[in-house]
């Protein structure tokens, strides 16, 4: 059930649409997948979010606004930090939005329901480039790609589904590890998916893109939330600048969501202060063990060995 009241309804699912992984432990995930789309089997029954199979084609088809940012992230990768940033710097504040980021999250609702929020709008998204508005190259909608390496993308991800039962695993790190790896797992993997946006940002010159990196605004934030500002076109100053770095520092974030409470389903309340757990560069350290790093390493340089992407995994 979204903020607005509404239970999606979803398509009909026999046993035929639903696939099912099984880790070395035997633990089972479901989902039903679309157009390289996994999409939890318990979040369709809860009626928490459209399905997938039909909204990605509404969402293809959404009518944009010139002045719609977009904020584009793997899980877990800071979508929530860069997007209350984006939306301060827009509408020119440093008061905390009063409704959660997953108001605006484009795959959690239908387009239409988008269609009375007042311009500018700053949506956020886990889809593939493909899967995204057709309109934003038409509109040259503004558009902000988030990078964070790998290995903390895995740690706190493996996290946050303890903390909400709706995505899918309960099994342990290590097996949970293991299904990153081999890019089963909610959305798309991760691989896959900084592929593919790597390709597009590439292949489509016209949009307006801004690629950061976690580390980067985790290391100098003054410096990125000047950087997005300078993208967005909107003016800003110094001072601006520090208060929304002071007002958006990880500690200050989760304590001004704490309150917050987003409604997935009649039954599924999200607490949306539980989105935040460290936000430190390098807590991978605190997880992997020596032959689990090694095993992640060589997936990494198979897998990206074509990419000019370079993250950084410690900044000590």
């Amino acid at each position: 059930m979204s903020e607005s009241g509404n239970v999606y309804q979803a398509d009909e699912i026999t046993d035929d649409d639903v696939t099912r992984f099984t880790d070395d432990a035997g633990n089972t995930v479901e989902y039903v997948e679309y157009d390289g789309l996994h999409q939890p089997l318990y979040e369709l029954k809860l009626g928490a979010v459209p399905d997938f199979r039909s909204n990605i084609k509404r969402i293809q088809g959404m009518a944009c606004r010139e002045s719609d940012v977009f904020i584009c992230a793997y899980p877990k990768s800071g979508t929530h930090w860069v997007w209350e940033i984006t939306r301060m710097l827009v509408k020119g504040t440093t008061e905390y939005e009063k409704e959660s980021k997953e108001t605006v999250t484009n795959e959690f609702h239908l387009p239409k329901e988008f269609d009375t929020i007042p311009s500018p709008r700053v949506f956020n998204t886990h889809l593939p480039f493909r899967h995204l508005p057709k309109d934003i190259a038409r509109r040259k909608c503004k558009m902000i790609f988030i990078q964070r390496n790998p290995k903390d993308v895995a740690v706190s991800f493996f996290n946050h589904t303890k903390n909400f039962d709706y995505l899918f695993y309960n099994g342990d790190w290590e097996h949970y590890l293991k299904l990153f790896l081999s890019e089963t797992i909610f959305y798309q993997g991760w691989f896959q998916y900084t592929k593919e946006w790597e390709a597009v940002i590439a292949d489509n010159p016209p949009i307006d893109f801004l690629t950061l990196y976690y580390e980067d605004l985790t290391k100098d934030p003054l410096a990125e939330i000047a950087k997005i500002g300078t993208f967005l076109g909107v003016p800003f100053d110094n001072t601006f600048v520090a208060a929304i770095a002071e007002k958006c520092s990880f500690k200050n974030l989760k304590t001004a969501n704490v309150s917050k409470e987003y409604s997935f389903s009649s039954n599924q309340q999200i607490d949306v202060g539980l989105m935040f757990r460290k936000g430190k560069v390098g807590d991978w350290k605190n997880w992997f063990t020596v032959s689990q790093s090694e095993e992640f390493d060589n997936v990494y340089r198979n897998k990206m060995k074509d990419s000019n992407f370079q993250y950084t995994f410690s900044l000590v």
